[in-house]
């Protein structure tokens, strides 16, 4: 058994563009697009490093998907079994393995497995805010336990860590904290240490971080406490250890249609008219890894902000990385975003 054969979203004929291949990521959590023929044959493929890569390059989305396709992936008849084809994965140290049939057609992706490994890494969950953008709704619940599909917006980022082996959270809370501090307690129910960061008074995005003192040498996941992703964060960490960083950003493509024509000119004269132009940033995504040495350089009573950290720490001239996501990802900041997600307001 080589697993079920993916969905349209992971498998078919070669997408349009590389801003088509992201689209087929945010509704896939394989992380991977097979391109296959008619016939069924393999003819390449593209994983999320593939974007990732091709993003922190300044590739444009609307570049062609041909530009980062990879014409000779890993191959492996289905007669080999599952743990030959993980050690397969592992000697050529890649994530995916591409399974064919006798006649090299395309059957079934299979993924590096992880399951069970637990991470020695703390995360911090930032769950301290008012959640103004979200009023009146949270005027009695704080934003993070806000319900979607059953259960609060914090379960669902805690959950999500813990099934990629994550066990030691420490949330910030301030602003209705007993109700986070009574639902989740101390995290044994779940089989996780969860501890509290506890602050007295509003100290910003970044600024509970110098009251993480809890003994670790690895570096420590951050996450806000309102936003919903199915990013690989052992991908994440390995990426910072390996570039040697003292931060990294997590960062998100997003596109903006600019709803008025543009004009450019030179001085008195229009030199080009563009109709409701379209441009793309890289924003952050409310996800970061720091070295655990950093939290020793802020005051836990004074207010900080995120960005305000991440200039300190460039200007300083520590590494400070990005790391792009490509999964699927949503900050549930207004009540738009937070119905995508399948709250009920």
């Amino acid at each position: 058994m080589v697993g079920a054969d993916l969905s349209s979203n992971e498998a078919g004929e070669l997408p349009g563009s590389i801003g088509d291949v992201l689209s087929a990521f945010n509704q896939s959590a394989m992380g991977i697009y097979v391109v296959i023929s008619n016939e069924r044959l393999v003819q390449g493929i593209i994983t999320d490093g593939d974007v990732r890569r091709a993003l922190l390059d300044g590739v444009a989305l609307s570049e062609s998907a041909e530009k980062i396709l990879n014409r000779a992936p890993l191959l492996a008849p289905a007669s080999l079994d599952r743990y030959e084809r993980q050690a397969k994965m592992r000697s050529h140290g890649v994530r995916h393995l591409v399974v064919t049939d006798a006649g090299g057609k395309f059957l079934a992706v299979e993924s590096l497995s992880s399951t069970g490994a637990e991470r020695a890494n703390w995360v911090v969950i930032m769950a301290g805010g008012l959640g103004q953008r979200m009023l009146p709704h949270t005027l009695e619940v704080p934003k993070p336990m806000l319900p979607v599909r059953g259960q609060p917006i914090l379960e669902h980022i805690i959950d999500k860590l813990a099934n990629q082996g994550f066990r030691n959270f420490a949330i910030s809370v301030n602003y209705l904290s007993d109700q986070i501090e009574d639902h989740f307690r101390d995290g044994s129910g779940k089989g996780l240490r969860i501890e509290y960061l506890k602050e007295l008074h509003p100290l910003g995005t970044a600024g509970s971080l110098g009251m993480f003192t809890f003994p670790t040498a690895q570096p420590v996941l951050v996450v806000n406490g309102d936003v919903m992703t199915d990013a690989d964060f052992g991908e994440m960490l390995r990426i910072h250890t390996e570039a040697a960083s003292y931060c990294t950003v997590g960062v998100k493509q997003v596109q903006f249609q600019n709803p008025y024509g543009v004009v450019e000119t030179d001085g008195s004269a229009v030199v080009g008219y563009a109709e409701k132009p379209i441009s793309s940033s890289l924003v952050s995504a409310g996800v970061y890894v720091f070295d655990s040495n950093v939290f020793e350089t802020i005051d836990g009573h004074k207010a900080l902000d995120m960005p305000d950290l991440i200039r300190v720490l460039v200007e300083s001239g520590s590494r400070v990385g990005a790391y792009p996501l490509v999964e699927s990802w949503i900050d549930v900041g207004r009540p738009a975003d937070y119905r995508a997600v399948g709250g009920d307001l």
